[in-house]
């Protein structure tokens, strides 16, 4: 798309977010700001494909989560970091099981589906729209466009379900529309650590998306900000301004919004409703494994839901901010969950496939 060409969706789109943004936040809606321009441009997407052009700045959204990462560092306190170590146990078994259980929807999903189990597979994994799809492009069975719309559909449900369920079940007035309580309208940092920010950000997104690190224009500063305020400089305060956070919410929702891609051929009923299925079973199974855990290390279950939640890094995290939970804890287990996806089981998975592949290829041959 010509640069000019982007000024009216951008501008259309905009206007979008804001209006959806606004009607949740009069409703009273959890995480209105995220979720509106999220809803209202996937809604429009779907109902007129062909009459509105869409489009959002990859640069607002990775400012998003660069204000988002500043506010979520300031949520790790020596104590916070004292306790990371006692964290591993949980954060492994959680992330087996909900692991496990993914892996055994995937087969009732190929079963009722009469997809392949590659697709199946990879559409049911909790590892990231972007990250699925990316692999299953590599792989000969796989339907890039189902993996897609799974993931999506995956992704829209968790953003929905789980800020709705913990605000019913934990949130309060003060607390359901934005995320006021956790900030000033002022923008509160010390000079030493605003320095700190401007020198290191740069070089350390930049090594981020050398190694591949996920979404690392909001865990760069989030790391940043944890480090000094834990180390370096002990005590300090960092406040961003509400209307900034928000705005970061909206830029973050739009950007989903605009960068999901719906295929209308895959909207048969036997396709969604198996979908649906599938991904309100895993949220319950994730629900269920939170109230227990929460009862047997007695630790309290918003905290725990958020974290093991299949949902992404950043979206947990601001829920957990908006509900008041512990977000050094959210941000911890998401974390691990991601990089454990990323670095082990995605690997092995893909190497697995590929194997049963070519061995079926051999017997083809030979046949």
């Amino acid at each position: 798309m010509n640069p000019k060409d982007k000024v009216i969706p951008f501008l259309f789109t905009l206007v979008v977010a804001i209006l959806a943004g606004a009607l949740l936040y009069v409703t009273g809606m959890v995480l209105p700001w995220l979720l509106g321009p999220l809803l209202a441009v996937i809604v429009l997407k779907i109902t007129f494909p062909k009459r509105f052009l869409f489009y959002w700045p990859i640069q607002l959204r990775s400012l998003a989560l660069l204000l988002l990462g500043i506010q979520l560092g300031a949520s790790f306190t020596s104590e916070a970091a004292n306790k990371m170590a006692t964290y591993l146990p949980y954060m492994a078994l959680t992330t087996v099981l909900l692991i496990g259980f993914t892996l055994l929807l995937a087969f009732f999903v190929m079963k009722l589906t009469g997809i392949s189990s590659t697709t199946a597979l990879l559409g049911s994994f909790p590892g990231g729209l972007s990250q699925m799809v990316i692999v299953g492009e590599e792989m000969e069975r796989a339907n890039e466009s189902v993996i897609m719309f799974m993931q999506t559909l995956r992704i829209l449900l968790v953003l929905i379900l789980v800020p709705l369920v913990a605000n019913v079940l934990y949130g309060d007035s003060s607390s359901s529309n934005s995320i006021s309580q956790i900030t000033n309208n002022v923008f509160s940092m010390e000079p030493e650590l605003f320095l700190l920010l401007l020198a290191l950000c740069p070089i350390g997104i930049w090594l981020g998306k050398k190694i591949n690190m996920p979404i690392p224009f909001m865990l760069i500063p989030l790391l940043i900000v944890a480090v000094a305020q834990t180390t370096i400089i002990p005590d300090t305060t960092v406040g961003l301004p509400t209307w900034l956070l928000n705005g970061a919410q909206l830029s973050l929702g739009a950007h989903l919004g605009y960068n999901m891609k719906i295929d209308r051929t895959l909207f048969t009923a036997r396709m969604v409703s198996v979908a649906l299925g599938s991904n309100v079973i895993l949220l319950a199974f994730s629900f269920g494994i939170s109230e227990l855990f929460s009862l047997l290390w007695a630790t309290p279950f918003k905290d725990l839901f958020l974290a093991v939640a299949p949902g992404g890094i950043a979206e947990m995290s601001v829920t957990a901010l908006t509900i008041h939970a512990d977000t050094a804890y959210v941000v911890t287990f998401q974390l691990f969950r991601v990089l454990f996806i990323l670095l082990i089981v995605t690997p092995t998975m893909k190497w697995i496939l590929e194997a049963r592949e070519a061995r079926k290829l051999r017997v083809k041959e030979s046949a």
